[in-house]
């Protein structure tokens, strides 16, 4: 007998309280796994191909950034990005108030970048003062050391009920800068 999956019997989605079933087998609570399954599965994570990136937003005066790793290209056409955000970040109230983020590739080993954007700055003080930055379409700051940048309308916002959120942003300008070419 045919099973159809979607039917009214099982539309495929848990219930309150239920674990789903995949092509994988029941789904387990985020807790369920031990530390050698995490240790196992970080180290595979590790392997995704990753970068440096500042991503920055202005808005209504305020413009900040702060250093992240977790970016992929998620389509082609049109042009899209999606970027990890630690959950409680100053510059996610930015994006979404502007509706606009910029994305600037930064070299892994700048140290200038890393110490003024590695914690958020303090309220009312702006991370980009003494750094060379010009402005996006979009209206938020590129920091002129960059390898390249990437301005972005926002497009989704998902709440992924961990650590992070997840943004995704259609590709409306970019370049290569300081005649790097790749």
């Amino acid at each position: 007998m045919a099973r159809h999956y979607g039917a009214e019997e099982n539309s495929g989605l848990p219930g309150p309280g239920t674990h789903s079933i995949d092509a994988w087998g029941p789904r387990r609570p985020r807790s369920g796994l031990d530390h050698a399954m995490e240790s196992s599965i970080a180290h595979a994570i590790h392997r995704i191909p990753h970068g440096r990136f500042l991503l920055t937003a202005a808005y209504d005066g305020r413009r900040t950034g702060v250093l992240v790793d977790w970016v992929q290209q998620c389509a082609t056409n049109p042009p899209m990005v999606m970027i990890a955000i630690a959950r409680g970040s100053p510059v996610a109230a930015l994006i979404r108030d502007s509706r606009v983020f910029a994305l600037c590739q930064v070299s892994a080993d700048d140290k200038l970048l890393e110490k003024k954007f590695s914690t958020a700055p303090a309220q009312g003080d702006d991370p980009f003062f003494s750094i060379l930055t010009t402005i996006a379409p979009s209206g938020s700051p590129i920091v002129q050391r960059a390898v390249a940048f990437l301005d972005c309308e926002l497009i989704r916002h998902v709440d992924l009920e961990s650590d992070c959120g997840l943004y995704v942003g259609m590709v409306r300008h970019g370049g290569v800068l300081n005649g790097q070419s790749g």
